[in-house]
C-alpha cells in the first residue's frame, strides 16, 4: 500500500438546505448553525501533479466516493484525530469538459471552534487544498513497472520521479486509489485544487446574497459595512419579522 499527499463532539442538525453551485450542481446537506460549508476542487485527473503523481479517470470514477465522510485537516495531520478541523460530506467527479475533469467535495468546516481560519477561508487568504489518498499500486510512466510498495519502486521513480529520462516525464500512476483525507495547505501540489465557493456560513446566512440585497436599497455607504455587522442587521431583522408575525397572530 503506498500513500499518497498533493503538498509542496456531535453537534445537532437543525435544517435540510440546499444550494446550487457555480456550475448549478445542487448539494443536499443538513446545516449545523455553528458550520461553514464550502466547495474545493481536490483531484484533477490524468494530468500528473507537482508531486509527479498521476490519477487516471477510470480509478477516479472507481475511488472518489471514498473522499465522502473523511476528515479536513490542515498540512496533512490526519494522524491525529484532535487536529481535524471538518469533513467532507459529499464528492462530485466534474466530467463536462472531456480536458479537464476533476473531483470536487463539498466540506463542513466548524467555523465556530476555528473562527481565525474560518475568516482567512471567507477572504480568500487560504485557498489551497490538498488531498491525502492511499493506493494499491503505482505503475511507472516510463517503464511500466508494477509497485505495491516503495521499496518496489523502479529506478525511474526512484531517482527520476518529477524528471525527464530519455524525452519521458517520470511520474507515478496510481491505481485502488482510496482517499483518506483533505487538507488546509498554504500552497499544494495541484495547482488547481482550491476552494471555489464559500456556499453557507455560520448561522446560516450567505453573505453574499444578503450583500447583494443591500446594493438593491440603493444605498450604498452599507456596502462598507464588516460582515459581523451584516450579521447582526440581517439577524435583528428576522427578529423583527419574528416579533411582527407573531403580534399579528395574536391579533
Amino acid at each position: 500500500m503506498l500513500f499518497k499527499i498533493a503538498t509542496a463532539t456531535i453537534q445537532q442538525e437543525i435544517t435540510a438546505s440546499q444550494h446550487a453551485d457555480q456550475q448549478g450542481y445542487v448539494w443536499n446537506f443538513q446545516k449545523k448553525p455553528e458550520m461553514m460549508y464550502f466547495v474545493a476542487r481536490a483531484v484533477t485527473a490524468n494530468v500528473p501533479n507537482g508531486n509527479a503523481d498521476y490519477f487516471p479517470l477510470d480509478e477516479l470514477i472507481k475511488g472518489y466516493k471514498t473522499f465522502i465522510g473523511r476528515g479536513l485537516f490542515l498540512n496533512h495531520a490526519s494522524n491525529d484525530v484532535e487536529k481535524q478541523r471538518g469533513r467532507i460530506i459529499d464528492a462530485l467527479l466534474v466530467d463536462q469538459n472531456p480536458n479537464d475533469v476533476y473531483v470536487k467535495c463539498l466540506i463542513e468546516f466548524n467555523a465556530e471552534a476555528y473562527p481565525e481560519l474560518a475568516s482567512m477561508i471567507r477572504n480568500n487568504m487560504l485557498q489551497d487544498v490538498s488531498m491525502g489518498c492511499q493506493v494499491s499500486y503505482s505503475v511507472c510512466s516510463n517503464c511500466g513497472n508494477k509497485a505495491p510498495t516503495m521499496k518496489q519502486y523502479c529506478a525511474c521513480i526512484k531517482n527520476h520521479k518529477g524528471s525527464v529520462l530519455g524525452m519521458k516525464q517520470i511520474y507515478e500512476i496510481n491505481h485502488g486509489l482510496d482517499f483518506i483525507e483533505l487538507s488546509l495547505v498554504t500552497r499544494g501540489a495541484d495547482s488547481t485544487a482550491k476552494i471555489l465557493e464559500v456556499i453557507a456560513r455560520k448561522h446560516g446566512i450567505d453573505f453574499e446574497i444578503a450583500l447583494q440585497k443591500v446594493a438593491s436599497l440603493e444605498k450604498p455607504e452599507l456596502l462598507h459595512i464588516s460582515e459581523n455587522s451584516l450579521e447582526d442587521i440581517v439577524m435583528k431583522s428576522i427578529q423583527k419579522a419574528n416579533l411582527q408575525r407573531g403580534a399579528n397572530e395574536i391579533k
